[in-house]
């Protein structure tokens, strides 16, 4: 805590310290990682499992906009039948609904997964993904 405030008052001399309003949406509970920790995640085909759809955005993010919020966060199983293209064409159909949306989505092991899914780098991942709308991904510290 004490470096970070050390940093912080490095970068912002003139103490102005921000925050951002954001809400976290889950875009499915299926997963396939077999994380140790995870009480969240459900096996495909399993009756509790569900993928977000548009309807569902749209209600939260509509809610988190009258709560004064600006970002959406992203963030999910993964599920080994959700590639590229559905990611892309979620973020690109919630850019058009929703222009002024930060998308602060997915994290390091989402694109890692899609990367794998799909055959391509982590960077083709990337690249498709901010020409879709990604703002800025979390855990990694980029901004687009």
């Amino acid at each position: 805590m004490y470096v970070g405030n050390e940093l912080r008052k490095r970068h912002k001399p003139d103490n102005k310290v921000t925050w951002i309003i954001d809400r976290n949406v889950n875009t499915t509970n299926v997963c396939i990682a077999n994380c140790k920790f995870c009480n969240f995640y459900r096996i495909p085909g399993h009756a509790e499992s569900y993928i977000t759809d548009i309807e569902q955005y749209k209600t939260k993010i509509e809610e988190t906009f009258r709560l004064g919020g600006e970002q959406l966060l992203l963030q999910g199983g993964h599920h080994p039948d959700l590639g590229l293209k559905f990611y892309t064409d979620l973020f690109r159909q919630l850019k058009k609904l929703y222009p002024a949306l930060k998308l602060h989505s997915l994290g390091p092991p989402e694109i890692a997964h899609i990367a794998k899914l799909e055959g391509k780098t982590h960077t083709e991942v990337l690249s498709a993904l901010k020409e879709a709308g990604l703002d800025s991904l979390p855990g990694a510290g980029l901004k687009f």
